[in-house]
Parts: structure tokens; sequence; C-alpha cells
């Protein structure tokens, strides 16, 4: 089966093999295929780079019984292939057979499930085994889903035991490790390197290693993954922790079975997260860790506080973002931050709702912390405003729904149509498996509007091409909106490091970022949503640079004063210390 994706050829390619085959009424594309893969590799780019097409004219779309009908065509091409041998790889076992065309078919009949299930039988032990785990799996889910719903209250400590006190060694468990976007928490784990605690980071597997910088790399040869596995470490740590304390290893077990930490929860979930814990409970064993923390409180701080208790140690956990105001990220939220010894957040308005969220939450050891940034890293100096020139506009965000770039788009279509001359970059990669419909969005609406010679997409790029682009700035733009999910920005990073730079911003008045921007002091807010108002505040900053001067003045001493991180982060150590009430 070839991909029916856009396939894109070398000229000389279509040299060597031909052209379409004009005498077939339809699939000659597909045919083309196979003939390249005879002579060609084919590479597939995991990347959004085109929109398809729908409309009357589709031949596939005013075909009758259409999926009966292609099949059969790829039978009879493949056949013709053969004899003529123009493509001989379909000669091969494995090939053009039988086998890949009964497959086609029940797909084309729509039946492919029971012809996957029936080889399955065939192919197990006496056809007798797999009938009978076929027979067995809807009741056994049946079973698993309503222990799930019977036994959720089975605690995770039958009786509470005391866990050894902090040290200063300090492991930080991550999904992945080191993402671009996640400059700050890289922050937060140098300082307090710098304030004396030894450091290791655990991490399921490698993030944008190829966007590393200089103290991601720093921060890697202190790294070790959990994936891939490594099966004889993996049992040897399975034995260890059942001999030690079986009654632990059996509790924690029996936990992940019957709580809801996602939103989809599976047996082979639970394995895998079972699996998980264990790992890094016998890793953080070997390294002689004395205190766990995790940056984020998602399926990550599930795991790490199950590790935590296997082992005996404390474990922290921080909320930000996503995993507190995303309704999907919800599940289990309670219980991971009932059951930290700590739970660690970025603002007043994320402490005001874990209050709200948490049972007895006046029992709950909870700390408002600002995220801060090392300043001598973010001071421009004295800018100087050209007015010459485009009104050079930068902004720094993911392509996601949350951060609100299609009115971004629509004010800087606005501001052209009032006459204005504009360069607007947006620096962010797309996030394509959770936000992949709002890119299609995103890309059109460029087009539409005509924004070409006056807005760029970037990508994502690493933080040295970021500065620079804060440095040679007129203003920052981040229009921050709560999307459908319910997800929204906090306290967003970006717009932090901006105001640092004396880069005067506007934003909008989600969430947090209030506490960041006092409006027309140190920024100027506009409500969500609304790309006239948005327009009209960049507006009012094109063409005063008076007040470009003092609101970026403003903003460097509002970081200053609220997020410098030799500040907060002595907080920080305090927490994790005990000093802190």
């Amino acid at each position: 089966m070839v991909a029916n994706h856009l396939r894109t050829y070398r000229r000389e390619a279509l040299d060597a093999v031909g052209r379409f085959d004009e005498e077939l009424e339809f699939g000659e594309d597909f045919e083309m295929a196979l003939r390249m893969l005879d002579k060609y590799e084919m590479a597939a780019v995991p990347e959004f780079l085109y929109c398809r097409r729908v409309h009357g004219g589709n031949v596939s779309a005013n075909l009758r019984l259409a999926a009966l009908r292609f099949w059969l065509q790829r039978w009879r091409m493949i056949g013709r292939l053969k004899r003529s041998e123009k493509a001989s790889y379909l000669t091969w076992k494995g090939y053009g057979g039988s086998g890949p065309q009964l497959v086609g078919l029940a797909h084309a009949l729509g039946i492919v499930n029971t012809y996957y299930r029936a080889r399955r039988w065939l192919r197990s032990r006496g056809g007798v085994r797999g009938a009978v785990l076929q027979a067995l799996r809807p009741p056994v889910t049946r079973i698993y889903s309503a222990s799930v719903e019977r036994f959720s209250w089975w605690p995770l400590d039958w009786a509470r035991r005391r866990r050894r006190p902090s040290g200063r060694r300090i492991g930080y468990y991550l999904w992945r490790f080191p993402l671009v976007s996640e400059t700050f928490i890289r922050r937060e784990m140098c300082a307090l390197e710098d304030q004396g605690f030894e450091l290791r980071i655990f991490a399921d597997g490698p993030g944008d290693l190829e966007l590393a910088d200089e103290d991601a790399q720093a921060l890697l040869e202190k790294t070790e993954f959990l994936e891939p596995r490594k099966p004889l470490r993996a049992a040897a740590y399975r034995r260890l922790f059942f001999r030690t304390n079986p009654l632990a290893y059996l509790n924690v077990m029996l936990y992940v079975l019957f709580h809801r930490y996602d939103y989809w929860k599976t047996l082979t979930e639970d394995r895998a997260v079972f699996r998980n814990v264990v790992d890094l409970a016998g890793m953080l064993k070997d390294r002689g860790i004395e205190h766990l923390h995790t940056p984020w409180a998602d399926r990550c701080a599930f795991v790490a506080i199950l590790a935590a208790k296997l082992l005996g140690i404390r474990c922290s956990v921080q909320a930000r973002a996503h995993e507190l105001h995303r309704i999907k990220r919800r599940h289990g939220l309670q219980e991971r931050l009932s059951e930290a010894d700590f739970v660690i957040t970025n603002c007043s308005f994320n402490a005001a709702f874990i209050r709200t969220w948490v049972d007895r939450s006046d029992s709950l050891s909870l700390h408002a912390i600002y995220e801060g940034v090392d300043l001598s890293r973010f001071d421009s100096g004295d800018r100087s405003w050209d007015l010459s020139g485009p009104l050079r506009i930068v902004c720094v965000a993911r392509l996601a729904e949350q951060k609100g770039l299609e009115h971004l788009l629509r004010a800087c279509a606005q501001l052209r149509l009032d006459g204005m001359d504009i360069a607007c970059e947006i620096i962010g990669g797309p996030d394509e498996a959770a936000y992949f419909e709002y890119h299609v969005r995103l890309v059109k609406l460029h087009r539409e509007l005509g924004l070409e010679g006056c807005v760029s997409f970037r990508g994502a790029q690493p933080f040295s091409v970021v500065l620079e682009a804060l440095r040679n700035a007129d203003l920052f733009v981040l229009p921050c909106v709560v999307e459908r999910g319910g997800g929204c920005d906090i306290t967003p990073n970006a717009l932090i490091e901006a105001m640092a730079m004396r880069l005067p911003v506007v934003s909008t008045t989600v969430s947090a970022i209030p506490e960041i921007v006092e409006h027309e002091v140190s920024g100027l807010l506009v409500p969500p949503g609304d790309p006239d108002r948005l327009a009209e505040a960049i507006a009012t900053l094109a063409g005063d640079t008076r007040l470009r001067k003092r609101l970026g003045q403003r903003a460097r001493q509002r970081i200053e004063q609220r997020f410098d991180i030799n500040r907060n982060i002595m907080r920080f150590t305090e927490v994790f210390r005990g000093e802190e009430a």
C-alpha cells in the first residue's frame, strides 16, 4: 500500500520512469507511484505542508462503490506491472501477492476488523488460544471499568509512614528533556545548583536536542532517560522493591489499577505507568536521590509521587498551566496535589484555583512563587526608536489556540488597511499533535488576509535567536485567549522575557497576565479575542516613542521587582529546605 499523501518527484525521476498512464480512468497517480518505488525510495515528511481541496469535480467523490472499484483497479495495475516487469519488486515475496490484496479487499468491504481477528485466530496456538482471548476481552473490559469506578477510593498509604527528610540531592522528573519551550524550567534547575543542591534529571525520553542551548547541554550531562527500557535492569528493580516491601509494592500496583490518572485509561496504560514507577524508583535509589520534584502536575506527577512513595522519599509537585485549567487534564488532579508533600505554583491566580479544587485545602502545603529570569541575560540597555522604517513587532509563541495568534493576524491586516507599515515576526513551532486543525486555520487565514509581505512565521528557534529578535523589535505582542477546552497561558515566559528586555508589550487580561503587566503602567492590556482593540493598542504605541520608552522602562522595573530569579529562587530553596512556613 502506498500512502496517499502529496507525492512530489524530481523531474529526472519522471523522465526515467515515465509520466501518468492516461489510459486509466482513475488511480493513475497510484500506478505511477508503484513504478517509482521500483527505482527510488520515497521519504515521508511528517510536517504539514499543504491543504487538500475537496470539490465537486473530485473523481473519488463522485465514483460509485469507490472503495471496491479502486481495489479492483489496484489488483489489475499490479498484475499488469508484474507481467510487463516495469515494477519488478512486485514479484518479491510479500509484495503484490494475495496477502496484501486480501487486506485491501477487507478494507474496501469494510470488514477489516473481521479479517484481522480471523487472521489472529488462525495464527494463534491451535486456534483455541486466540478464540478464548477474543471471547474474554469484552467481559474483562467490563470488569476492569467497574473496578475502577468501585475502588477509586483506594488509598496510597494505609498507614501514613514518615518519609525521610529532604536532603541536598534533588531529582527532577519530566516527560521530555530538554524542550525549547521550557527555558524557565532549565533556569530553575541552574539556580538550584547555584544554591548548592546536587541535581539529577530523569525523563521518559529526549526532547529538542537539536535546539538545546548551553544550559540545556550542561544539564544533559546529568540526565538519564527511562526509554529505551533495559529489561534486565527493570527486572532487577521489580525484584528489589517486591522483596524489600511487598505490601507497598502491591499497594502501588493496585493504586495505579484503581485510579483514573488520565482522560483515557486502559489495562495496557496501567502496565506502562506502573513500569515507569518502578523504573524511576530504581534509578532514584541508584543515584541516592533524597527528594523528587516534578515541574508539571500531569501524569508525570502521578508517576513521581508513586515512585517516591515506593522509595520512601519526599516528593513535591509544581502546578503551572495546562494541567490545572485544561478540562481533559484534570483527571486525578486532586489526588496528585493532595498526595504531594508540598505544591508550588507560579501565581496567585493559580493558588486561588488550587484551593477551591482540593478538598481540605487548609491542610495543603501550597506556595505561590513567581517564576524568574536571570536579568543579567536580558538587559538590552537604552533602546533607540527608529520611526523611518516599518514598525517591528515580535511574538514568541507556539502555534497553539491559547496564544490567540489569529487575532494578531487580523490586527495586522487592520493596521495595514489603515496605512501603517509593519513587519511582524511570529517565532514558535506548530504543536501539530494537539493543534493540527488550529495550525491549518492559521495558515489559511494568513493567506486569505494577504499577509505574506508583512507577517512571517519563523518556526521554533534557539534561545539566542529569540533574544536577538527581542533586541531588534519595537514592541512585543502576545494576544492570549482561553481555548475551547479551558486551557490558557498563565504567566507566559516569553512575555516576561520581553519585558526584561525593556520592550513595550501588548497582551490580554487572561488568567494571571495582569499580575505581570499593569495596564498603562508597564504595558497595555486588551480584552481577549478582540483584534480591533489589539490593533488600536499597537497603533497607540506605534506613533508615541515617549510612551514606548516609559512602558519599556516600567516593564523592566516590574520584572526586577517580581520576577528576578535570584530573589525568587531563595524562596524556592527555602521551601525545599523546609524553612518556609
